[in-house]
């Protein structure tokens, strides 16, 4: 609460000493404004700014300031001159202005009977004017000794100010930044802004006033819409588009105290969207934003706009640690986490999980549903909270949480993320799609991920034709490989389907993937349009070694029938037996597909060969082919690429992930412990290795004892089963083991 107490009280500060004026004008717009509220008239061409300012201009001034001057025009004879020898009341154009000035107590002539009209003012008489102006009374609340003293505490004057008019001439510009100072000062009689008498002035109006930036007008005009793009970098939408945006709009900030500095503001072809850069606000910190004294064309305010906002790790945090990368906010009650190592089942225990708002505890534990939803993914669902939109939330993650890598979160503490809550509602599971592939095959596309285990059972499918005729489901697939929320299923029918014709389609439990979601006796109606003849071929195929094809399709593929060696060949041109692959590799790294051979194929002469892809491979979104398809490559003499370390790594205090150039068998040795040795580079002294972890091809993780972080490792492997399961890799030279990139 101090802290958010602190937040406030810094916008607070800021606000105190911002006047209702934009920033500070040069002299000409100073001018050009008291030219528009009728104080200063020019001669056409300019405003004689570097002219020196004479007795009966400075009455004049003091007349329009008060807004007197229709009065004065209009009852001039009630403003006889008299008294003074060199003002004749009918031919002198200042005579009624000097007139009302006497009548007022503002200004005095001499002893002598005379004026001086066209005498020079110098700048302690001009703000002994000012001040009777203000409501002031001489020789009672200021005195002529003190008068610029109390213009200086009054902010009528600067000390500098003082100190030049002690040695240059008061210039009439000088005269207009006095003018423009005590507009927005209150009479100490009326206890009113001295700009309400300029409404009194020919043609001055409240528009006229808001236009200069001194009658604050506030309209229905609002900013609809301020959205975190990236950290320091936003897009603001007003609801019209605004006269002029700039930095002095904008305040960031930081529950700290901090000022976020506004570098740039870009407008975008939509003339009422910007785009604004500022120093990048601190990672799981509190910052307000404020958007204020924006005028649109019509010289009205825009309604004030105040958000509090979180900074979060929008691209997910870069670090080799197992730690929480970013959460999204599904719905009211619904966050989805990502993490920065790929994640099991473990990682689904309630207990490690807790939602808090500021200090209290809003759900944790048996009060949360926690199922996994991808890779490095779990959603997490309240049963009993919902979130107030916008307010800060935090995530807490115990230390006990465990990667599928086997690594402690953040390296066995607790971690944590703040993020924002929102009220809205997620688009519920459903089936977005149904389309006639071919005459037996309907493709269904769901909104979400589902579970295989349910979207795989036949009986979960009951189509009917028209008449009401059951047309049996002999298969359903779930093509896998997505890159999408979405997902496609793929329905074998046992009876050939008719074009345009309408059939009906009920599903029965069929659920989401981690089953937190589900679609109970759901009826679809659809209409089987013309059969797809979207299809696919192969883009690509090489010689990488004796015994790897790299090859790729010129789509993304359905990795389950994409990775079977069955469903593929080579055959040498014109002649030659089938070679079927002993494996199929899926870099998805590196975006190829790789074939792993039984045997060597070397030609010394070089030959053509054909790959051929079966028809049982099906497309990501089921494309399909009625022949095989082909493509030839050139096979050679080469010599065997042998697998060898790309990296070794630590990615938690406990644990080494080792990256090879090429993939390697999930067999022994490579699962054996006994096949690695991690010793100090220097002392030779061996770490305990507890575990080996198969993730991938590429990668294989050892949970070993502690390391000291102060000391240097080697890792020393026997040897490499490689990924075709019969080639071995012996005596890799040792490798040391790198820090990484240990963010804590």
């Amino acid at each position: 609460m101090k802290r958010i107490l602190a937040l406030l009280l810094g916008i607070m500060i800021l606000l105190t000493g911002i006047s209702v004026q934009a920033a500070e004008s040069t002299l000409e717009e100073k001018a050009s404004r008291l030219n528009k509220l009728g104080i200063l008239k020019g001669d056409g061409k300019s405003y004689n700014l570097t002219g020196t300012l004479t007795r009966q201009e400075a009455a004049t001034f003091i007349v329009r300031l008060l807004g007197a001057e229709k009065e004065v025009m209009t009852n001039s004879a009630s403003y006889p001159i008299s008294t003074f020898t060199d003002i004749n009341s009918k031919t002198d154009w200042a005579a009624p202005y000097i007139g009302y000035c006497i009548q007022k107590g503002i200004i005095n002539g001499y002893a002598d009977r005379t004026f001086r009209p066209k005498a020079k003012l110098e700048m302690q008489a001009f703000a002994k004017l000012l001040l009777v102006a203000l409501g002031y009374q001489y020789d009672k609340d200021f005195t002529w000794q003190n008068t610029l003293k109390k213009a200086e505490d009054l902010k009528i004057v600067t000390a500098g100010e003082v100190s030049l008019a002690a040695a240059n001439p008061f210039t009439r510009g000088d005269v207009i930044k006095l003018l423009d100072r005590v507009l927005g000062m209150k009479n100490v009689q009326t206890e009113k802004e001295m700009f309400y008498n300029l409404l009194k002035n020919e043609g001055v109006t409240e528009a006229t006033l808001a236009e200069v930036g001194l009658l604050r007008r506030t309209g229905t005009n609002r900013v609809e819409e301020v959205k975190e793009m990236s950290p320091g970098r936003y897009s603001v939408r007003f609801s019209n588009p605004p006269k002029v945006f700039s930095a002095e709009n904008m305040i960031l900030v930081e529950e700290g105290g901090r000022n976020l500095k506004v570098k740039s503001i870009r407008a975008t072809d939509l003339l009422n969207s910007f785009v604004v850069d500022t120093d990048q606000p601190a990672e799981n910190v509190k910052y307000q934003i404020l958007i204020k004294d924006v005028i649109d064309r019509d010289n009205t305010y825009f309604q004030e706009y105040k958000k509090e906002f979180v900074s979060l790790r929008r691209q997910g945090i870069e670090t080799d640690l197992f730690r929480i990368s970013r959460i999204d906010v599904l719905d009211r009650r619904t966050i989805e986490v990502e993490f920065t190592h790929p994640i099991g089942d473990i990682m689904t225990n309630q207990s490690f999980y807790q939602i808090k708002r500021d200090k209290d505890v809003v759900a944790d534990s048996a009060a949360l549903k926690v199922n996994l939803s991808g890779e490095t993914k779990v959603r997490i669902q309240m049963q009993n909270y919902s979130f107030v939109e916008n307010a800060a939330y935090a995530l807490i993650v115990s230390g006990s949480a465990q990667s599928k890598l086997g690594v402690r979160i953040n390296s066995g503490k607790e971690d944590m993320l703040l993020f924002l809550g929102k009220q809205t509602e997620e688009a519920k599971f459903d089936i977005t799609a149904i389309e006639l592939l071919d005459k037996n095959t309907i493709r269904l596309t769901t909104n979400k991920p589902v579970s295989a285990a349910t979207a795989e059972q036949v009986f979960s499918y009951y189509l009917t034709d028209n008449n009401a005729s059951p047309i049996a489901i002999d298969k359903a697939t779930v093509l896998a490989g997505s890159e999408s929320s979405e997902q496609s299923i793929l329905l074998k029918t046992s009876r050939t389907l008719i074009e345009n014709k309408t059939y009906n389609l009920k599903i029965n439990q069929l659920y989401t993937e981690g089953r937190t979601e589900s679609i109970i006796e759901k009826d679809y109606r659809f209409t089987a349009g013309v059969t797809g003849t979207s299809s696919y071929d192969l883009s690509e195929a090489r010689q990488i070694d004796p015994y790897t094809i790299q090859f790729n399709f010129d789509t993304a593929m359905d990795q389950r029938t994409a990775a079977e060696p069955k469903n593929y060949y080579l055959r040498r041109e014109l002649s030659g037996k089938m070679i079927v692959p002993a494996a199929i590799y899926h870099d998805y790294e590196n975006a190829r597909m790789l074939m792993y051979l039984a045997e060597p194929l070397k030609e010394n002469n070089s030959a053509t060969y054909y790959l051929y892809a079966k028809t049982d491979i099906k497309g990501a979104n089921g494309e399909w082919r009625k022949d095989a398809a082909k493509i030839a490559f050139e096979v050679t003499d080469m010599e065997e690429e042998k697998v060898r370390f790309e990296k070794v790594i630590y990615i938690g205090d406990n644990a080494v992930q080792i990256y090879f150039n090429e993939p390697v068998a999930k067999a022994v040795p490579n699962l054996d412990v006994d096949n690695y040795r991690i010793y100090d580079k220097e002392t030779k002294q061996e770490l305990y290795i507890l575990g080996v972890r198969y993730i991938d091809g590429r990668r294989i993780v050892l949970n070993a004892q502690n390391y000291n972080p102060n000391r240097t490792y080697e890792l020393k492997v026997k040897e490499v089963l490689e990924f075709n399961g019969i080639n071995v890799v012996k005596d890799l030279p040792a490798t040391e083991i790198e820090k990484g990139l240990l963010v804590q």
